[in-house]
């Protein structure tokens, strides 16, 4: 099990504080790939549920790598009869665990019961049907808690049930069944559990309409093998939703039997608080710390999951956003005039950006506008940063630290400082890169090394 992934009753910003202790600052953001990019070893192991017992399926090898166990009996709301039975062997075994859970539509009598609690308001039938998906969440880590049973990760099987069907005949309905799905990821990850989906292409489209959330982990579903090699196929293939595929599931119609893909060994994994990012990515930790402390909101897209856009560049007005919330959003009264003249008073992050320029950070272009929906470069990210911190002394080197900056260039004093400070080092080329805009994912990560100067 990872040393980072698990954090039972651990508040999400101290645990990613405490593993960002542990993140190397060598890379710089957005420009070095993690060291290692060896595929790990793939691991083989079952899933088991209700049908092992007291159905009489039987169970896996006792020498499996894995086992996916499932928490629920075909239904949310109605536990595995044998969870507890199956938990035991597997401990007993030493065989590695994790969990999955259905996801169901609600009965009326449960929309009823559940509708009307739970993070959302209870305005409109969509935040009540997010919370009886937060409802189905929560009651899988019931049974978690009673068993005192921590196993890191929690999939979210979702497929069609021939009793409390998904209703799926028009777009609407398919959206309604994302609602509820996206109540199941928000109770799981507040638990402090990685999830992940669990489905395949034909099943996933018809009750999402072939949802995309290409930051959740996947776990495929290939049925009987067509072929030797589909399952190992479904690891490299697109995925029903986008995700990346950690684990493919196939059956002989005994035994469900997987296997983990390439780097994706067995362990645990923090899921994100953004769809769109995934978890062991680089800069991760990152992006994470950044929301904790409430530099960055990201969107809050229809289904009411949140994505953060990652590999994005970083526009100026949303830059001024971000600076104005690590500086600890101080007490600030915005003018009646804007100090721009391509900027009003009415503009989104208006407070912000005049902030930047009465603290001296941004003065704008020559021609007196401040271009809010450009991308922020490089060169100017390092004389932000470097003002932000107050234009602290610091002796301007004689030779580059980089290739492509020499003494002349401007903003060479701020680079040369940035460098100094480890908040960034550069490409692996030892080139800046100056003119180049930053990424949403690498300004997290100069945002975190910034505050730690």
């Amino acid at each position: 099990m990872s040393v980072l992934a698990r954090h039972t009753n651990v508040t999400r910003p101290a645990r990613k504080l405490a593993q960002l202790l542990t993140v190397s600052l060598v890379a710089a953001a957005g420009m070095v790939l993690p060291a290692s990019t060896a595929h790990a070893a793939t691991e083989y192991g079952y899933d088991i549920s209700w049908p092992q017992c007291p159905n009489g399926q039987p169970m896996p090898p006792s020498n499996t790598s894995f086992v996916i166990i499932g928490l629920t009996r075909g239904l949310a709301f109605t536990e595995n009869p044998c969870l507890k039975d199956h938990l035991d062997w597997a401990l007993d075994n030493d065989i590695k665990t994790q969990a999955y859970t259905m996801a169901t539509f609600p009965t009326t009598a449960q929309l009823n019961t559940y509708g009307g609690r739970g993070p959302w308001p209870t305005r409109d039938r969509a935040d009540r049907l997010r919370n009886v998906g937060y409802a189905e969440g929560r009651a899988a880590v019931a049974s978690l808690d009673r068993l005192d049973w921590d196993p890191g990760v929690v999939w979210i099987d979702v497929e069609p049930r021939a009793t409390q069907e998904w209703p799926s005949s028009t777009e609407a309905e398919k959206l309604e069944n994302r609602y509820v799905i996206t109540g199941l990821m928000r109770a799981l990850d507040e638990a402090g559990y990685g999830y992940g989906l669990y489905s395949y292409l034909n099943g996933w489209n018809e009750i999402t309409d072939g949802w995309q959330l290409t930051g959740v982990p996947v776990w495929a579903a290939s049925g009987t093998l067509d072929y030797p090699d589909e399952a190992l196929d479904k690891c490299t293939s697109e995925s029903f939703s986008g995700g990346p595929v950690y684990i493919s599931q196939w059956t002989d119609g005994t035994y469900d039997y997987n296997l983990t893909c390439g780097r994706a060994s067995f362990e645990s994994f923090d899921s994100s608080q953004f769809v769109d990012f995934p978890p062991r990515t680089q800069f991760f930790d990152e992006i994470e710390w950044l929301v904790d402390n409430g530099i960055s909101t990201g969107w809050v897209e229809p289904e009411g999951t949140r994505t953060y856009r990652a590999w994005e560049p970083i526009a100026r007005d949303a830059m001024a956003a971000f600076f104005y919330r690590l500086a600890g959003s101080p007490a600030y009264e915005a003018p009646a005039t804007s100090p721009f003249t391509d900027v009003t008073t009415s503009s989104k992050f208006f407070k912000e950006m005049a902030w930047m320029h009465d603290q001296g950070i941004a003065t704008g272009y020559d021609d007196g506008t401040y271009r809010p929906l450009d991308p922020v470069n490089r060169d100017a990210m390092a004389a932000f940063m470097y003002r932000f911190k107050g234009s602290p002394a610091f002796t301007t080197p004689t030779t580059s630290p980089f290739t492509d900056i020499t003494p002349s260039d401007q903003f060479f004093t701020e680079i040369a400082w940035l460098y100094s400070t480890g908040v960034s080092t550069g490409w692996s080329d030892r080139t800046y890169r100056p003119v180049t805009p930053v990424m949403r994912d690498a300004m997290a990560a100069f945002m975190y090394r910034l505050s730690e100067v």
